[in-house]
């Protein structure tokens, strides 16, 4: 057995373990990376009309994957998206894993280009299975800087892509089960009309803000995700600190949970 096929089971073997736990999308992301070069994954479930984010990592520790994947949700490109148009099609019948790839050029929605040109993506490869009435999908993407997808990497995808979706799939299981009302189980227009309940004074922005902070977006993130130089999102979070009577995204958070 040659190396990377070793590394490729342990890895499994690693992911299986971490079903459930907040940690699962790293461990998807580390069996990528090492496997078949991915610098981005992330994971969505589709029900009826309705969209929902698993979970994403990015293998340069950025928050890209969670981001992208907000906007792709958020603007509705996911219904434009030619690989999710596929891959749904005939959503509501029990169907084999379909795996699908896409180079960026082929794209032609604006917004979706966008998004991919943000990183820049140059292929990206959609995992999707269906069953009872709801599908898993897996978007796994790399940059320019490693070009596309070999045929040995994409017939790998394709080969693993029911183990992987299972386990996502379960995943999803877990989490709806376990879900708490947390900052965590909160998305961030769920936080932001938390913080506006508050009457502390706090402006759309820095709500904004500082609901994307509680949601777990490193300062690139919220820039990226609100259109934002990082500078301003350090001056609207300093605003909403000295506001708020506090110094730190703990005791942000210690108040939300209060």
């Amino acid at each position: 057995m040659s190396f990377p096929q070793l590394n490729a089971i342990q890895g499994l073997a690693t992911l299986v373990g971490e079903i459930g736990r907040p940690k699962f999308e790293d461990a998807l992301l580390r069996v990528l990376a090492e496997v078949v070069g991915a610098d981005h994954c992330t994971m969505y479930c589709v029900q009826s009309i309705s969209i929902r984010v698993l979970g994403g990592a990015s293998a340069d520790g950025s928050d890209h994957a969670r981001v992208q994947s907000r906007r792709y949700v958020r603007k509705d490109v996911w219904r434009r998206d030619p690989l999710m148009l596929q891959a749904l099609s005939g959503a509501g019948e029990n169907r084999r894993p379909q795996t699908l790839r896409i180079s960026s050029d082929a794209i032609e929605d604006d917004e979706m280009r966008r998004i991919l040109d943000t990183t820049p993506i140059r292929e990206r490869v959609l995992l999707c299975s269906s069953s009872n009435g709801s599908a898993h999908a897996i978007s796994v993407s790399r940059t320019d800087q490693h070009g596309s997808f070999a045929a040995r990497e994409f017939n790998w995808l394709a080969q693993y892509s029911p183990l992987l979706l299972s386990m996502v799939a379960k995943h999803d299981a877990f989490l709806s089960e376990t879900a708490a009302p947390s900052s965590n189980s909160l998305n961030p227009a769920d936080l932001e009309r938390r913080l506006e309940s508050w009457n502390c004074g706090l402006t759309l922005r820095e709500r904004q803000v500082c609901a994307r902070i509680l949601y777990g977006l490193s300062t690139e993130g919220v820039a990226l995700d609100l259109d934002i130089g990082q500078t301003s999102v350090a001056t609207y979070r300093q605003r909403a600190y000295t506001r708020l009577g506090i110094a730190t995204r703990h005791e942000l958070f210690r108040r939300l949970m209060s």
